[in-house]
């Protein structure tokens, strides 16, 4: 059975990292991190916890990154928004980490426009939506501009509702 790789978010206090550093070894997980060995044996562990700065760091030189050669049951990307530009190092990064299946957490999915939601696909490699040419086509016109929000908003719901979970507040 290969280990869950998960990536919080960034912004952790040292306390909170202290109290994060118990729990994941009460749960018998590891830490990757800045003080990361590359001999680190993942598959003694459950759960390996990192960060998108580490992984992006790591992307830099894949070859010799234990994140990146490793084979994972489950990643999980927390704050998985600040994925939403392909185009970042950290996007790229979390593309290349091998695993059976992806999970992207945010409670914002799409923060500037519907564009964000083909980023997130393409994270989690969510077929055939991970095309920029499918993606295109399906929600955009062939020039990309959007022929209709309302329609394109639609098309993206159709996607979206067959890989999301959605909570809402309940007052």
């Amino acid at each position: 059975m290969y280990p869950s790789f998960f990536s919080p978010k960034t912004n952790i206090y040292s306390t909170q990292i202290v109290w994060l550093a118990r729990f994941i070894c009460a749960l018998g997980a590891q830490y990757y991190g800045s003080d990361r060995k590359d001999n680190t044996n993942f598959s003694s562990f459950d759960i390996i916890v990192s960060s998108y700065g580490t992984i992006a760091s790591d992307y830099k030189n894949p070859g010799a990154s234990k994140l990146l050669t490793t084979k994972f049951e489950r990643l999980v990307m927390d704050e998985a928004h600040q994925l939403a530009n392909p185009s970042t190092a950290q996007s790229k990064a979390c593309r290349e980490v091998r695993a059976r299946s992806r999970w992207a957490l945010t409670g914002t999915p799409c923060a500037n426009a519907l564009d964000d939601i083909f980023g997130l696909a393409r994270v989690i490699k969510y077929e055939p939506w991970n095309s920029k040419a499918v993606w295109k086509d399906f929600v955009h016109n062939k020039s990309g501009q959007d022929v209709n929000m309302g329609k394109s908003m639609k098309r993206v719901g159709r996607i979206l509702k067959e890989v999301m979970i959605r909570r809402t507040m309940m007052r």
